[in-house]
């Protein structure tokens, strides 16, 4: 039996063509994933940086847009890619790895370090593995009408063949989906639930309870919580409070813009828009409370 080619040496196109099935492919990126990880694990200097600053969600929620502007500031530094998930999904692999994401400063230059990944702001165990590891960081929130939001993963789920079922189904089918799974993910640090991650199309939107474990841990003060609604009508001046909130000064070479994502896909059915705003009213009255803040969606509804 021919065993496989080495998944490090050239393979002709052709041969490519054939031998790369979705599954091959799967088990393909899956050893190099693991010798990449082994890697940064044996090799990263415990003295590489870890991040003073994390945007922590909400999912769909203008975090890429984000992310992407904050790290053009010249005192800002990216980690080598926008979500590296260590506190959620990679937390066995180590701070070693986590490091790795991170190059040291040149001496002399101010950097501050961040990272976004959005599923930190739902995933219940990272606040208390946050705090292990970066007791003094601080947090950026950006939060979006819960009712949009949901509508914005679930067509982005179900674009990616992630959600078999159409909205409202997937609306009824959601507390079946979710029950035990919080429980499951806190039980095992490696368990990866595809329900919590990719189908909580309400429950990630009911944002009181996810900040209210983040400040178990954390006072107030360490969170920047923006309405992604205000960043997209004035990014200047919203981007303007990131900046005063790290410390940094405000560079006037920085000119966001905000991406639609949006435009030309399918509108929400008004009876599904009615439920969800039905079942927010309470959720947003009391992120309002926690918040000690006031969002605009929901006040008319």
């Amino acid at each position: 039996m021919t065993s496989p080619p080495d998944p490090f040496i050239p393979v002709e196109p052709t041969i490519k063509r054939r031998l790369l099935t979705p599954r091959y492919r799967r088990l393909l990126h899956e050893q190099i994933d693991r010798a990449i990880n082994l890697r940064n694990r044996l090799f990263t200097s415990p003295n590489n940086p870890l991040p003073d600053c994390l945007i922590i969600g909400a999912k769909r929620a203008g975090t890429t847009w984000l992310y992407y502007n904050m790290i053009h500031h010249p005192q800002i530094a990216a980690a080598a890619r926008k979500e590296v998930h260590y506190f959620d999904l990679k937390h066995h692999l180590g701070p070693n790895w986590y490091r790795s994401f991170f190059k040291p400063a040149k001496p002399g230059a101010p950097v501050l370090n961040i990272e976004a990944s959005p599923y930190y702001l739902f995933h219940p165990a990272v606040p208390a593995r946050v705090k292990a590891l970066l007791p003094d960081a601080r947090f950026i929130a950006l939060l979006r009408d819960p009712v949009e939001r949901a509508w914005s993963e679930y067509m982005h789920s179900r674009q990616r063949g992630l959600e078999p079922l159409e909205f409202s189904e997937a609306l009824e089918a959601e507390a079946s989906r979710l029950r035990g799974e919080e429980d499951r993910i806190l039980a095992n640090p490696r368990y990866l639930s595809h329900a919590h991650r990719y189908q909580a199309y309400q429950t990630r939107g009911i944002y009181a309870r996810q900040l209210a474990r983040w400040f178990e841990h954390f006072p107030r003060d360490r969170f920047l919580i923006l309405q992604a609604e205000d960043m997209q009508r004035n990014p200047l001046e919203m981007f303007g409070r990131v900046v005063d909130f790290l410390g940094l000064p405000n560079t006037t070479a920085m000119k966001p813009h905000w991406q639609n994502s949006t435009r030309g896909k399918p509108e929400m059915q008004a009876s599904d828009r009615d439920r969800l705003r039905r079942f927010f009213e309470p959720a947003n009255a009391e992120l309002r409370a926690i918040a000690s803040q006031e969002f605009t969606w929901g006040l008319s509804d």
